[in-house]
This record gives structure tokens, sequence and C-alpha cells, in this order.
């Protein structure tokens, strides 16, 4: 009688497999954000109407890192 126990693996073998998924944020979120204005202004009374123009141009450009984040937020809840 042959006894063949010291050949076959205790226990089965596990094979793991991975596989990486690149995940991009929309295109619409990455575009960059354009000053509203390319020239100096010529008075500080321009510059005075201006400021209101910059602040609404820095608020979508935030707004747009805002949007990044909670869709990065969305896909970590959804593992």
């Amino acid at each position: 009688m042959l006894l063949l126990t010291g050949c076959a693996p205790s226990t089965p073998e596990v094979i793991t497999k991975v596989n990486e998924v690149y995940l991009f944020p929309p295109p619409a979120y990455l575009v960059d954000c354009a000053p509203p204005f390319d020239s100096e202004p010529d008075t500080y009374g321009d510059a005075y109407e201006r400021d209101p123009v910059w602040k609404v141009a820095f608020d979508q450009c935030a707004g747009k890192i805002d949007k990044i984040n909670r869709w990065v937020q969305d896909k970590q809840s959804s593992k």
C-alpha cells in the first residue's frame, strides 16, 4: 500500500486577482479657471468696479474644487 499524503497541500491555494481601475472627475470639473480680466485697471474706480467680478470668478473656481471633493467622497462611499 502506497500513501501519498505528503504530496497534496493541506489547504486549497487561494489566488487573488487585482484589477486597477483609474477614475477621473468629470471633464467639466477639470477646466482651468480663466481670469475675468487680462490687463490691470486704469484707475482706482475701474479696480473698484472689477472687485465684484473677481469675487464671482474666484467663487466659481472654488466651486469646481468643492465639486471634485464631493465627487471623490461619493466614489469612496459607493465602494
